[in-house]
């Protein structure tokens, strides 16, 4: 949870952060490794799942388009169990019937064993020997082996950011605004992302009396925290005036949201050094109908 209180008064802006990831192949151990490294908790890096591992390759691999011949794969046998069992792809091929019909047809398999501690081996004695199966096999082999973008982004860099109240800058992503009390762990997070294949990450210091670049993150945390009370105030309605009780894991939720929210609010406020404005009202109004909501208008659940 971010902790606006570390962040001391003279601290009145932060720093502009983008990355762009490349080469994202990386063994869970060789992460964990990196991360110790920079004195970051690496006990969030999960070991690889690698009958899922499986499953999520089949889904992803394709071969040929346009009119070239064309492949994909599916997973057509799965008894893989907490102790062990038997996944078996099949690569399908796309056969043009006539004019208006296609049909896809197995044309080779790829098949693994599970043993009980959840690792995987192929079963050579299975199959046609086709160069798509031995491309669907490097596929699954890459992905039970390597942590990529698809893990490494949202959970190595993403959540780690907003775990300190980093402000998306552009609406699409891509640029952040980090307050400068979160420098050391930003600057750790980038060491590890530079070390991992040709990836990039820059964070640069923004100079307080750059007016333009001020204006613009200033804008952003405004419309970010309207955003955020926009989304909190439609929860809130999904339970004002309804005759049901509510869950205690929704109170829980409803205070922990808003909690978020106004500590983030709090946070932005003193790292850019401006006042909330009209946000103050909201946040206020927010926090007054979650009490009434939680004090009785509706019968909270124990």
């Amino acid at each position: 949870m971010m902790t606006p209180s570390s962040v001391t008064s003279n601290l009145s802006i932060g720093l502009l952060t983008w990355w762009q990831m490349n080469d994202t192949k990386i063994t869970p151990a060789n992460l964990r490794e990196l991360l110790t490294d920079e004195g970051m908790d690496a006990s969030g890096v999960p070991d690889i799942d690698q009958p899922a591992a499986i499953r999520r390759a089949a889904r992803g691999w394709t071969q040929g388009r346009g009119n070239a011949d064309r492949f994909r794969a599916e997973v057509v046998y799965d008894l893989a169990t907490a102790t062990g069992g038997r996944i078996e792809v099949g690569v399908l091929h796309r056969r043009r019937l006539n004019d208006h019909e296609v049909e896809w047809v197995q044309v080779d398999v790829v098949a693994y064993d599970v043993d009980s501690a959840g690792n995987v081996a192929r079963d050579r004695y299975i199959g046609n020997g086709t160069a798509e199966a031995d491309s669907v096999a490097e596929d699954v082999t890459s992905t039970c082996t390597f942590l990529d973008h698809e893990w490494i982004r949202p959970n190595l860099v993403a959540a780690r950011l907003f775990a300190m109240g980093a402000l998306p800058v552009r609406k699409s992503g891509g640029v952040a605004f980090v307050p400068r009390c979160y420098e050391p762990e930003l600057r750790r997070i980038q060491a590890v992302v530079r070390r991992i294949g040709s990836s990039e990450f820059e964070a640069a210091a923004i100079d307080p009396n750059d007016a333009t670049t001020r204006a613009t993150i200033e804008r952003r945390a405004g419309d970010n925290l309207t955003e955020a009370l926009n989304d909190f105030g439609a929860r809130l309605a999904e339970w004002e005036g309804a005759a049901r009780t509510i869950p205690s894991n929704a109170v829980s939720s409803i205070l922990a949201d808003f909690a978020e929210i106004n500590e983030r609010g709090e946070l932005y406020a003193l790292a850019l050094g401006v006042t909330l404005d009209g946000l103050r009202e909201k946040l206020d109004a927010a926090k007054d109908r979650a009490r009434a909501l939680l004090a009785g208008d509706v019968e909270v659940a124990a």
